[in-house]
């Protein structure tokens, strides 16, 4: 009894724990918490809700939609819904930041049971060490630290979509650990935990569809062992959880725009409105500009403090046709402290060892390796084809990678390849090389977005 207690607190403390750093950290230990006045967020809309609106009333300069006469959100709703208890209840406007800390150590909490549970039968020393060493990068690295220390609704919705989807993954490798013999109860998680994630972020939808897809592939595949009862039962929830969230956000569209499928971007107030109008938005043009910044673009290192400069630009491209006579094509780009992941984290190498070493460490992380990559390739697929490499995006897929990565490390010690002290070597190098995100960002977006960090007079 004592140790299923302590089964059930740890995470719960190591949760709370984290928050706390988070919010000490994002507004440098005075916890008031500033929002950023350039954007609308979550709790104006829930202000709103609480109203029976589902517009908002103030007017912003950028990233809002604009539509007959009456200004919106262009994000999933799911972060307001949230926050309605709180302010119909109590009166309390929750701040973003708040927000964004309790999201992220949610998601960090669900990585380390996720490792926990890849170790169930690997209990020595040293992987528990390499369990440690993970979950400290995971916390403490340069990305998580860039999400909680700008608290934009941009960041929230990510933050929030990646808290649900993370549930999902722990989820799904609880039930194939023990051959899908899961309860109702774990089938409804699931439903909530996929449907939650698509209604806070809407580019989630591959991912989450991806999910769901493995997890009724998993309880076919055991049909042999499972009654057709439970497996009617699980799929019948997973599904009418999925069927009834769905049919809500496109109510939502159509309540807003007058249809179903208009997510409102062709009416967002932004510089690249005309762009996104002519379908600018998503285009496989960007394709070869945003896969070059996420994993090859390099950074400048220069003499001043943090000592690494990560760029910030607008590219914009003029496609002349052979012969001419056409007009142009023009091609946008745009990059705000994106260069290559693994120059920033060079453990997420670590994500090449399965395929690099296919016996090492037989048979360990396999099932899951394979969900976790066509997870993370539909996540990648869904911001490549966008407009922008935007700092915030690497939060997208950082957790599924650091994830492929610390299967990749453990195999690898399995078959005597790799040692603690090199994944620790390799954990201090990505600590101190993204930690120059934070840094990067809290002067770049002082002067992008007028939002002045509480770090920026401490740090600089």
């Amino acid at each position: 009894m004592k140790t299923m207690n302590a089964t059930r607190v740890r995470p719960v403390l190591f949760f709370l724990l984290i928050t706390g750093f988070y919010c000490a950290w994002s507004t440098w230990f005075t916890f008031e918490f500033k929002e950023c006045e350039m954007f609308p967020n979550y709790s104006i809309l829930a202000e709103s809700f609480s109203d029976a609106r589902l517009d908002i009333r103030e007017s912003f300069t950028a990233d809002t939609i604009k539509k007959d006469g009456k200004c919106y959100l262009f994000s999933g709703p799911v972060p307001a819904i949230l926050r309605l208890p709180f302010i119909l209840l109590c009166g309390w406007s929750v701040a973003t930041g708040l927000m964004i800390a309790l999201f992220c150590a949610a998601v960090a909490t669900f990585f380390a049971l996720t490792l926990g549970l890849l170790l169930q039968s690997h209990t020595s020393r040293p992987f528990l060490v390499t369990r440690s060493i993970f979950i400290i990068v995971f916390v403490f690295n340069g990305i998580s630290l860039h999400m909680v220390t700008i608290p934009t609704l941009h960041n929230e919705s990510i933050c929030a979509a990646m808290c649900f989807l993370m549930i999902s993954i722990y989820l799904l490798a609880r039930v194939n650990q023990r051959n899908f013999q899961g309860s109702p109860g774990i089938a409804i998680l699931m439903g909530l935990s996929l449907s939650l994630s698509v209604a806070c972020r809407f580019s989630y939808v591959y991912a989450v569809i991806a999910v769901g897809c493995l997890f009724v592939c998993g309880l076919l595949r055991h049909a042999d062992t499972l009654s057709k009862d439970k497996i009617v039962t699980s799929l019948s929830i997973v599904a009418g959880i999925g069927a009834v969230s769905f049919s809500a956000l496109l109510w939502y569209n159509y309540a807003r725009f007058g249809s179903m499928l208009d997510f409102g971007m062709e009416h967002i107030d932004t510089m690249y409105r005309a762009y996104f109008a002519q379908g600018g938005y998503f285009r496989y043009d960007h394709f070869p500009y945003n896969f070059w910044s996420f994993f090859f673009r390099l950074p400048h290192i220069v003499a001043e403090f943090p000592f690494v400069s990560l760029p910030g630009f607008l590219a914009q491209t003029h496609v002349f046709p052979i012969p001419s006579g056409d007009s142009a094509t023009v091609i946008l780009n745009t990059n705000e402290l994106v260069v290559s992941v693994f120059f920033l984290m060079p453990i997420l190498l670590l994500v090449l060892a399965p395929p690099l070493f296919r016996h090492a460490g037989p048979g360990f992380g396999l099932p899951l390796y394979r969900s976790l990559v066509l997870i993370f390739s539909l996540q990648v697929m869904s911001i490549l084809f966008t407009i922008a490499a935007i700092a915030r995006y690497y939060y997208d897929f950082l957790p599924i990678m650091l994830l492929m990565a610390f299967i990749g490390a453990i195999r690898l010690q399995l078959d005597g390849r790799l040692s603690c002290f090199t994944i620790g070597f390799l954990a201090v190098l990505s600590l101190l090389l993204s930690f120059a995100l934070p840094l990067n960002a809290i002067q770049f977006y002082a002067v992008f977005i007028q939002y002045t960090s509480p770090l920026l007079d401490c740090l600089f």
